[in-house]
């Protein structure tokens, strides 16, 4: 049976998961930035303490809100529309909402995603100026440089990544249920559900992290007939033959102290916010 979602109610998704997306954002920043460049190349001692004293810390933050605020505002507001539509709750609702929500934002923030990349891991010499100095600099650059469909790099295997929500989410839904039967859910609770769902859904997921930052990171003119799969699969084989399976966990550590603490604020942000503006919405009412 079909339900229907109030125009206010998607209002408050979007607000509350762009709200969650900003916050996450703003707190992590720098182990994103760290998280990346180690999926990319060898990071040293040296080569990270580089990085510290030139600010590349905090490069290419203005192109993570750009991306990260919108992404999780999108995601959140598909995810919940999508639930609403099912008119149940179960995990292969979960699942499918999940999975579909990340389809949707992967082909409007997937530009927003290489330039980030290229901004985080291009090195800082002194007395040069950055090629990926600015958004509009940087998509000038790839387009001009790789095509258009430059901007669509790592796409294939963040589709294929797309197991990690698969996962995630629905596994965060039933901890939450049975921790928890009110609506909301305690802070404790979502704290819980949110740390354990990211943790799990990382170890199974990750892998395809690191190949998608490589995919990105390539500078190689591509176009629209240019077959991802096969260079995904290519790149996946050389990196076996040079630096073994281990590689595909390489960064996990940093991607776990960012993600897992950053999961839960952009969780516990979104239905705190999302609470907040309903409880808003009922009084104007």
């Amino acid at each position: 049976m079909l339900q229907n979602i109030s125009e206010s109610e998607r209002w408050t998704n979007l607000a509350a998961g762009g709200f969650a997306g900003f916050a996450n954002t703003l707190l992590f920043y720098p182990l994103d930035v760290v998280k990346t460049r180690m999926q990319v190349e060898e990071v040293t001692r040296t080569s990270l303490l580089t990085i510290l004293r030139k600010g590349g810390l905090f490069r290419g933050l203005s192109v993570s809100m750009l991306a990260f605020v919108p992404n999780w505002a999108l995601y959140w507001i598909t995810y919940e529309e999508l639930k609403v539509v099912a008119g149940k709750s179960t995990p292969l609702v979960h699942m499918t909402s999940a999975v579909s929500a990340g389809v949707v934002t992967a082909l409007a923030t997937s530009p927003l995603w290489v330039i980030k990349t290229r901004m985080q891991v291009e090195p800082a010499t002194p007395g040069s100026k950055p090629e990926y100095s600015t958004i509009g600099q940087s998509l000038k650059k790839v387009v001009g440089d790789e095509g258009f469909f430059a901007l669509y790099k790592g796409l294939f295997p963040t589709l294929i990544g797309l197991l990690h929500v698969a996962v995630q989410f629905p596994l965060y839904e039933s901890i939450r249920s049975r921790l928890d039967e009110t609506p909301t859910g305690s802070i404790n609770t979502i704290i819980i559900a949110s740390s354990v769902s990211k943790v799990v859904a990382s170890l199974v997921g990750y892998p395809h992290e690191v190949v998608r930052s490589r995919l990105q990171n390539e500078r190689m003119r591509v176009s629209f007939r240019h077959n991802e799969v096969r260079r995904a699969t290519k790149m996946v084989k050389k990196m076996v033959r040079n630096e073994g399976f281990a590689v595909f966990y390489r960064g996990l550590g940093p991607n776990l102290l960012k993600t897992v603490p950053s999961t839960v604020i952009t969780f516990t942000a979104y239905e705190l916010a999302k609470q907040k503006l309903s409880e808003g919405r009922t009084k104007k009412d």
